[in-house]
């Protein structure tokens, strides 16, 4: 019985080593977003409160071994959110929009089949934020801060990804585990001045949940000129 265990995980292995679908030289190119909403009746000031969050990441990479690939990614992060006091009269709106370049690498782990697999992304990000807030009150409205912001994360995040053809690949990542800096500069407002944050983070918050496509295309070979002349 154990033998023929064994003989079967070997089997496996050799098959996702035959039949993998990544190797060395191949390339790809895809995008990866998230929708997050939430509402509490109860938020932070008592009233109600509103998040929107729509992060969109556009990749391309290379394999530079048969599973490590490097490749840098470019994004835009959509984030507003509507805070409320419990009395309805006073109304805080945040506005901040994110751009991001993201150098990462990932290492992919074939899972019982050449289709399936576990990968292990590693991002360093960087990014400018430009955060608005106002104040809307039965006195008038108030500018609250105003500000650009310099952020960088570092975070290793789990993803799973699954070959639908031998050309494009389903892709879902969850939760992170990182470290996050926040500068703030140019700032304006009541609220202006405040503290640069400095952080480690780790999560499994839903939010943290995107979902992507990736076209996977093989690369220019450089001695087909050379035997061609």
């Amino acid at each position: 019985m154990k033998k023929s265990i064994t003989l079967f995980i070997a089997l496996l292995v050799i098959a996702n080593v035959s039949f993998s679908q990544v190797a060395a030289g191949l390339n790809f190119i895809g995008g990866s977003f998230s929708v997050d909403y939430k509402y509490r009746a109860a938020g932070v000031l008592g009233g109600e409160n509103k998040i929107t969050f729509v992060p969109i990441v556009v990749n391309y990479g290379k394999f530079i071994t048969p599973h490590l690939a490097v490749g840098v990614g470019i994004g835009y992060t959509y984030y507003t959110e509507f805070r409320q006091d419990e009395n309805k009269d006073s109304t805080y709106y945040y506005n901040l929009p994110t751009y991001t370049f993201v150098p990462q690498a990932k290492y992919f782990f074939p899972i019982f089949t050449s289709k399936f697999y576990l990968v292990a992304n590693l991002n360093l990000s960087y990014g400018i934020q430009s955060l608005k807030i106002n104040l809307d009150k039965p006195s008038g409205k108030e500018l609250i801060y105003k500000g650009s912001r310099f952020i960088m994360d570092l975070n290793i995040r789990p993803s799973l990804v699954y070959f639908i053809h031998k050309r494009f690949a389903l892709e879902g990542t969850f939760g992170y585990f990182g470290y996050n800096r926040v500068l703030r500069s140019d700032s304006k407002g009541t609220a202006a001045g405040s503290k640069n944050d400095y952080n480690l983070k780790f999560s499994f918050d839903p939010s943290t949940i995107t979902i992507g496509i990736n076209y996977f295309f093989p690369g220019r070979d450089k001695t087909r000129g050379k035997d061609e002349k």
